[in-house]
């Protein structure tokens, strides 16, 4: 019986024997344990197996953002077979998904990546009439064709389509790693991930039905090297069946950006995180965008996170703003907007106790809100109603002497740096009240620096408005108010939240905080950067850039000679020449006696012009 299993006699217990504590109880007989007084007996509960329930994995991934020509764009494996990298600008003003294909007219070139080539991939499905989602039905051709315009007139079409796609951590994210202990940031609470990039877009294209032949070859393979199944399977929790257009004509800038495609990220079933919510692949509806600025296109400037947000990217507490639909995007309210004098990049920067440190930009609520606002990620700018001009230029006259800037300027990034900062008061959750600045009040505030209201021109070395106000696109919050915050978008309960943040995706990565620029970087300053990232890309472009610096020297060197020599010479001939026409004029025998102003009108008398000489 179990309760005979269990049975233990103190005198069994041998003190001397450190590896066996308790003695079998098969080797004692029934009798004798009968036999024993019941106070030596210590009856043991039976020995069950211990079950230990552990929370669920929340399905949240965090991804690095690149830097486009403004906006930031993300990158997505799509297709299976061998899924194919595509890059997608992130676009919370819009909903519509779609990348250029192979069969793509006149839909401009040097993009990150390649064009999708649908093709290739062996899940790829066009969409047809009755599963027409996107767009409208060809009626005579049978497909689902889209077709997107976009204010300053960027267009597109295409035919819909659907494939397997999942975030990815981009091509080069093992060497930005390799020397670390660090996984990937969505994945540090379930071990450490160096599995090869081909390895995982192996994994990531196969198909659902194949994912246990993928767990037993990882498992029958991780003794032989440090790839780690917890990781790939990570990656397969997020991977989703995308609804997108296959471009087949672009317009606009569209031609000449650098992502591939763009993803819309509005309040909208099309919506790149509402389709991974409703297929699984993240639990929440929310996302967040943490929007930092790398002076180079291409390179990592802030992360994404899909299904939630990444704490460890705040650098304050998170505010929150009321959230609302505005026509299918973000929209919000802006209560107040006050100009602080002594400047300052984040609100931490400022003491609202101090009132006289604040000029308020005297119009009311409803005009600011005229039109609805919204948050838009694929705009660069901010954008707000003409109506606004003449009450910030009232404000900023007091405080700067000037009317807002509305044309580019020349002023050093040393000035600019000492120019107020805009702060925007925005309207809290629903019970929000309408307090002076300096009260407590659910509404929240946001710092808008002159390093993101203004932004210097390399080409002209000009400081250009980044603020502007006009008719033109209604009332727009850009990517550039965005920047420097980790923006929390929490549908789920209607609130977006900004937290201050430096956005620094490969600290998540490696450990190792990445070296910050300065925003209000010089122009020398940014030369030599700019000269130092081109070397550390390509040794060769360093060794080029050395040597033409050498020539120039040289040039320099072998100018400078020649102008002296040609001085020195010039010199000489003016003295010979000269001495030797005056003593023709004058008999006086010692010329060293004359002083400069008698050479000169001696030779203004005899008309020699010594220029002529030289």
């Amino acid at each position: 019986s179990i309760e005979e299993q269990h049975q233990r006699t103190f005198s069994d217990y041998d003190d001397n024997d450190n590896d066996e504590v308790f003695k079998d109880p098969s080797m004692s007989s029934l009798s004798t344990l009968n036999a024993m007084d019941t106070a030596s007996i210590s009856i043991l509960p039976p020995q069950l197996p211990t079950i230990t329930v552990l929370p669920p994995i929340k399905k949240q991934i965090t991804i690095p953002m690149y830097q486009g020509y403004g906006a930031h764009y993300v990158q997505l494996d799509v297709g299976s077979s061998n899924p194919q990298p595509q890059t997608f600008l992130l676009d919370t003003g819009s909903a519509s998904i779609g990348v250029p294909c192979n069969e793509c007219i006149d839909c401009g070139s040097k993009r990150s990546h390649a064009d999708f080539n649908q093709n290739l991939s062996r899940s790829y499905q066009e969409s047809t009439c009755e599963d027409c989602h996107m767009g409208k039905c060809d009626l005579d051709t049978g497909r689902c064709m889209i077709e997107t315009n976009y204010l300053g007139g960027c267009s597109w079409s295409g035919k819909e389509g659907t494939d397997w796609a999942v975030p990815s951590f981009g091509d080069g994210w093992q060497q930005r790693h390799k020397d670390h202990n660090f996984s990937p940031s969505s994945i540090t609470s379930i071990g450490e991930a160096s599995s090869a990039t081909n390895r995982l877009r192996t994994i990531i294209g196969t198909e659902e039905n194949d994912i246990s032949e993928v767990k037993s070859s990882s498992s029958s393979s991780s003794s032989k090297s440090h790839s780690t199944t917890p990781f790939d399977f990570d990656v397969i929790r997020h991977k989703f069946k995308l609804d997108f257009a296959c471009m087949t004509s672009t317009g606009g800038q569209f031609k000449t950006q650098l992502s591939n495609g763009i993803a819309g990220m509005g309040l909208s079933t099309l919506s790149l995180w509402m389709q991974m919510y409703n297929n699984r692949a993240i639990d929440t509806k929310q996302f967040s965008m943490c929007v930092s600025k790398n002076l180079f296109f291409g390179e990592i400037a802030g992360a994404l996170t899909l299904g939630g947000n990444d704490e460890r990217l705040n650098q304050s507490p998170m505010r929150y703003m009321q959230l609302h639909s505005e026509d299918g995007m973000h929209g919000v309210g802006i209560r107040k907007i006050h100009v602080h004098k002594s400047g300052g990049e984040t609100i931490a920067d400022m003491d609202f106790t101090k009132l006289d440190d604040f000029e308020h930009v005297k119009v009311d609520s409803a005009t600011l809100n005229d039109g609805g606002v919204i948050l838009d990620s694929g705009t660069t700018n901010t954008y707000l109603s003409e109506k606004l001009r003449p009450a910030l230029d009232e404000a900023w006259l007091e405080v700067t002497g000037q009317k807002f800037p509305t044309e580019p300027i020349k002023i050093s990034s040393a000035e600019i740096k000492k120019w107020p900062t805009l702060v925007f008061q925005m309207k809290g959750p629903e019970k929000s009240i309408n307090l002076d600045i300096d009260r407590t009040t659910s509404d929240m505030k946001v710092a808008f620096p002159s390093s993101r209201y203004m932004q210097l021109n390399a080409r002209t070395k000009m400081f250009e408005p980044r603020f502007i106000l006009g008719e033109d696109y209604g009332n727009i919050i850009g990517e550039n108010f965005m920047r420097g915050h980790n923006v929390f978008f929490d549908v789920d309960n209607w609130l977006v939240g900004f937290a201050d943040s430096d956005c620094d995706y490969k600290y998540l990565e490696t450990g190792t905080p990445s070296e910050k620029v300065d925003p209000y970087i010089s122009r020398k300053d940014l030369n030599t950067l700019v000269r130092s990232h081109m070397c550390e890309k390509n040794k060769w472009i360093c060794i080029v850039l050395s040597f033409i610096d050498s020539l120039y020297l040289i040039f320099l060197l072998a100018a400078a000679a020649i102008v002296l020599q040609s001085y020195i010479e010039t010199r000489r001939k003016i003295r010979i020449l000269s001495v030797e026409s005056l003593r023709n004029e004058d008999g006086e025998k010692d010329q060293s006696k004359r002083s400069t102003k008698d050479w000169a009108k001696l030779l203004q008398k005899n008309s020699f012009e010594p220029c002529e000489i030289c």
